[in-house]
């Protein structure tokens, strides 16, 4: 899709700077039985409307998004499935961050004789007349289970009898079972209920009495709960896996690790509770291990994991000097470049920032200047704005390996800097940049960093 380009950047990054920007949402949508990617509708909920954000890849179901801090949940929709509200939880974001989820969306039941289906799912249909004999019935048993983990639930199931006008309600237990029989052939409506779950309203077409004994599955959806665990840089050769055990349980669940996101890790089938998160190595040797309390919705844990002492380095002939008594900070730290009209990281930059929030995280005395800047197209005002946000990014990036906020410190100039002449594309590109420089700890109340 081709963005219009207005004032030097983007129209999306524009709005995106001006409406405020919390999180970017990068991620797949799949079905959840078969794991196949699909392509289904992404919006948000914004006060009491929606606004579109776009569609999941054909064929990959990946996307990205980016999600304005208005924003309260995220729906994903997609013909033949139930649709999925996540919850976004976006207060936690201090600075616009870059998150991974894997979307899972559940098949709608079919419409079948002697299983439930979705009522959405009833299409026009006359029951045959049967001869039937007196005292036949058919003995069903109904379990009820969390959609996406499974877990057997306590839930009220009524039936509704189009037959007699009756109706009757059992609860399930502690295994999710009811039974119940049913004497006549009928189209019987569905209403099972759980706490923190979306209702379930379906029907079954009783037409088989006096057969053997039936078991119906209800699976209902709550809203989902998602962790992403984004975890700093490990040392070489290092590749942590990630668990979670829930609080009274003896079992751990293994995190599913995102290719090609060296530790990152995420789940999506969670229970909200208390947890403990750790990383191990292959050795399962425990790296680092903290508790941690999922909610519904979006859950993020950025995780700082013991390095060996990684220098920061402009060049290989240009060593960072380690602060002393009287610390010299160098000046020649990396450059981190922006494409023209985004704010979006580059692999190189996020390899970079990787050895400088390395550096940071073994010397708490020394504070960082990130300072924004544009090339000179367009309003400078916006420029100014967009060069502020691009040390946002960065500053974000940071803060997610474990840097404290309040040692970063965060100025945006637009064009006023330049470097070079600006009259071709490679000179304009040296200008996309943000600047590094350590400084010496700052009283906190120097700090701007914090992205509202």
């Amino acid at each position: 899709m081709r963005l219009l380009l207005l004032c030097g950047f983007t129209l999306l990054h524009t709005l995106a700077v001006r409406a405020g920007v919390c999180v970017r949402l990068v991620g797949v949508v799949q079905d959840f039985a078969t794991h196949q990617p699909l392509s289904a509708k992404l919006s948000v909920r914004v006060g009491a409307g929606r606004m579109a954000l776009g569609t999941s890849a054909d064929g990959t179901g990946q996307f990205t998004v980016d999600v304005a801090c208005t924003a309260t949940a995220l729906l994903i929709e997609r013909t033949g499935y139930r649709p999925q509200r996540l919850p976004l939880n976006l207060t936690m974001f201090s600075a616009p961050a870059e998150v991974y989820v894997v979307i899972p969306l559940v098949a709608v039941d079919r419409q079948g004789t002697d299983r439930p289906y979705l009522q959405t799912e009833q299409k026009h249909y006359v029951q045959p007349a049967g001869g039937l004999s007196a005292g036949q019935v058919q003995h069903s048993t109904f379990a009820v289970a969390d959609a996406l983990a499974g877990a057997p639930l306590r839930a009220q199931v009524c039936f509704f009898f189009t037959k007699t006008g009756k109706k009757t309600c059992l609860d399930t237990d502690a295994a999710g079972l009811c039974t119940i029989d049913f004497t006549d052939k009928d189209i019987v409506a569905i209403e099972v209920q759980a706490a923190g779950y979306q209702a379930y309203q379906g029907n079954i077409s009783v037409e088989q009495l006096g057969g053997p004994a039936l078991r119906h599955e209800v699976r209902l959806l709550r809203e989902l709960t998602i962790l992403a665990v984004q975890s700093g840089p490990v040392g070489p050769g290092l590749l942590p896996q990630g668990e979670l055990q829930r609080e009274g349980t003896s079992t751990p669940q293994r995190l599913l690790a995102v290719a090609g996101r060296a530790g990152v890790f995420t789940a999506n089938d969670l229970v909200p509770g208390r947890y403990e998160l750790r990383l191990v190595d292959q050795a399962s040797n425990v790296l680092q291990r903290r508790p941690i309390s999922v909610v519904t919705g979006l859950n993020v844990q950025p995780v700082t994991m013991a390095t060996r002492p990684v220098s920061v380095t402009a060049a290989p002939t240009a060593p960072l000097a380690t602060p002393s008594a009287a610390p010299v900070l160098a000046d020649n730290l990396p450059v981190v470049f922006f494409d023209e009209g985004s704010y979006a990281l580059t692999g190189a930059a996020r390899a970079t920032l990787q050895q400088v929030g390395a550096y940071l995280l073994q010397h708490p005395d020394v504070h960082l200047r990130l300072v924004g800047h544009t090339d000179r197209l367009g309003d400078e005002n916006l420029n100014k704005y967009l060069g502020e946000f691009r040390a946002k990014v960065v500053a974000n990036c940071l803060h997610w390996q474990g840097v404290a906020d309040d040692r970063l410190h965060i100025e945006g100039y637009g064009s006023r800097f330049l470097v070079g002449a600006q009259d071709n594309a490679e000179s304009r590109g040296r200008n996309r940049r943000v600047t590094l420089k350590l400084i010496p700890a700052q009283p906190q109340t120097a700090t701007v960093s914090n992205y509202k």
